[in-house]
């Protein structure tokens, strides 16, 4: 039976951080849903493989194709090389 109201607010809030179980067999969501990594190129998230899991059990289809892996960039830009053939502008 659900628990309203400000005056049981420690009880409801108790039962979010310490989950009987049966709410932890219902299959909720895992609490650490990201990871971070930081790159050069600034930070990178990526979900967790448990929350994947998770998330392909309660959406039907979801993650038919395998996750995206992307090549390291090969250099860095350059000024004298992209620009041919386009009219610089000093300002």
């Amino acid at each position: 039976m659900p628990i309203h109201g400000i005056r049981h607010l420690d009880e409801r809030l108790e039962r979010l951080a310490f989950p009987s179980e049966e709410v932890l067999a219902e299959g909720r969501a895992p609490l650490e849903t990201y990871t971070t990594s930081s790159t050069e190129h600034g930070d990178v998230y990526r979900a967790t493989d448990a929350y994947i899991a998770w998330l392909r059990s309660r959406i039907p289809g979801y993650g038919g194709l395998d996750r995206i892996t992307r090549a390291a960039p090969s250099g860095q830009a350059s000024s004298d090389r992209g620009c041919e053939g386009l009219e610089v502008i000093d300002f």
